[in-house]
Order: C-alpha cells, then sequence, then structure tokens
C-alpha cells in the first residue's frame, strides 16, 4: 500500500481467453423466448463478472484513508457511446447486476443506451457541462476532490445528479464492436474502481477435441486492467476460474448463489 500513490500506478495487466460457442447458443435460446428486447455477450459477460465478484467478495473493495474498506454492494458500469459515432463515451451502472436476469439487464441497457443517445437523459451531463467550460488545470483538481468526496468521504452530491455508486465496483467496455481483437483499458483514477475489462471481437480459431480431431470454436479475449493493491495474482486465478465455469454452463448465469 505504500509503493503507490493514489493515481493508478499500481495498474496490472491480464488476458482471459475463453470459448463462446456455449454462450452465444445459451443467449440464442434466450433471445428466440424475448419478443422486447434482446441479451448480448455483453450483458452475459458483464452478469458473469459481477456474479464472479459475488463468489469472490475480497475483491469488491476500495481504499478509505490508506484502509480497505468492504463494498457491500455489486454494482457493474457498462460503457456506452453517447453518439453514433461512438466519438463521447458515457456508461450506466446497472445495480446489484448479480441478482438481475439477464433480460431485465438487457431492459436497463437499452432504455438507457436510448435515452442517452436521444439527449433525454445523459449520465454525468451536469458534470460535463460544467467541466467543459472549465480549463485542464482547475478539471485537474476537481475531479481528485469528486473522487475523494464521493468515495472517500462517501458523500452523494445530488446538485451534480449523480447516482448513487456512480462507476460501480468494475467496469465494462466493448472493444470487439470497434473491431479489435483485445485491448487494454486504463483505470480512471477519480472513479476508485479497482477494475476495467474490456471484451474483444469474437474469433475463431483451431482445437483438438476430446478424440483428437481438429475442430473449429469460437474464442473472446478478455482483458483486465487492475489495481494490485486490491487484485493480485490469486485473485486473478480464481476471478479466471469462476468466469470459466460460467462460459462452460452459461445456464447457471441466472441461478441464485447462496
Amino acid at each position: 500500500m505504500a509503493s503507490w500513490r493514489l493515481t493508478g500506478d499500481a495498474s496490472t495487466y491480464a488476458k482471459l481467453s475463453l470459448p463462446v460457442d456455449k454462450v452465444t447458443e445459451y443467449i440464442d435460446e434466450i433471445n428466440q423466448k424475448s419478443q422486447d428486447v434482446k441479451v448480448t455477450l455483453t450483458h452475459f459477460i458483464g452478469k458473469a463478472l459481477a456474479k464472479t465478484y459475488q463468489l469472490n467478495p475480497e475483491i469488491n473493495r476500495i481504499f478509505r484513508f490508506g484502509k480497505y474498506y468492504q463494498r457491500q454492494d455489486i454494482d457493474i458500469f457498462f460503457l456506452v457511446a453517447s453518439d453514433q459515432e461512438g466519438i463521447d463515451l458515457t456508461g450506466k451502472v446497472i445495480h446489484e447486476t448479480h441478482k438481475k436476469p439477464l433480460l431485465d439487464i438487457a431492459r436497463e441497457m437499452r432504455g438507457s443506451v436510448k435515452s442517452i443517445r436521444e439527449g433525454e437523459k445523459k449520465p454525468f451531463g451536469v458534470l460535463k457541462k460544467i467541466l467543459n467550460v472549465l480549463p485542464i488545470f482547475i478539471i485537474k483538481p476537481l475531479t481528485k476532490l469528486l473522487g475523494f468526496v464521493l468515495y472517500t468521504l462517501n458523500i452523494q452530491l445530488p446538485g451534480l445528479k449523480l447516482e448513487r455508486n456512480p462507476f460501480g465496483s468494475a467496469m465494462v467496455t466493448s472493444v470487439g464492436s470497434l473491431g479489435l481483437e483485445s485491448a487494454y483499458a486504463p483505470l480512471i483514477p477519480y472513479s476508485k474502481v479497482p477494475m476495467m475489462m474490456s471484451i474483444g471481437a469474437v474469433q475463431k480459431r483451431l482445437k483438438f477435441n476430446t478424440v483428437k480431431e481438429v475442430v473449429e470454436e469460437k474464442f473472446v479475449e478478455l482483458c483486465f486492467t487492475v489495481d494490485h493493491r486490491i487484485i493480485d495474482g490469486v485473485h486473478g486465478a480464481k476471478m479466471a476460474k469462476s468466469l470459466s465455469n460460467f462460459f462452460n454452463f452459461p445456464d447457471t448465469i441466472d441461478e441464485t448463489i447462496a
């Protein structure tokens, strides 16, 4: 804890390659029964990450006054493009992501993305208007102060119209939608979020099956940027095992974990 400042200098990187054939089949089954919304791979992976947090609660922490603070909620922040060109990024936090069925997550995300792109409601809209007119030398200490007030002091700021826990326990972004096979996204210091996960584009590869035949399978690469002070190699190994289980048995994603 004494080795790094609270600026993201402790970033560590890891990549996990997981097969998606079973997952896409499961998603197709859900979507065939749904009339109003479609579940995507991003929704599934976001919930799988939330349930991985539930299974490994020691990673769901932040620093307050130099000490670990255990979060009680598991909220996932999904990065969203606020325009059709994908130039301006904002996001939507899904509260209690691990408890919500995939279809409910898809509905909540669809409604939020629609309102964001139509300009009806943009997260951090008031804050962005303020920051857009300020010079850089003021923005930097101001965002640092906001992070301190929102997370270290745990004080909400209703005047800025920010949601409770606006950045969640982890952030998820889909770089696959940009055609990228993989990418490591940076941690955002003032958000106090210790993990950023990037979802790459679905790819194909050859592998040997159980009878030593060469077969084709689809896979996706998940890239993680984590704060090493909170999440280390031991935690990473446990997370990899949990995520792999959800990919191998996708029908368990909506089951309740005791």
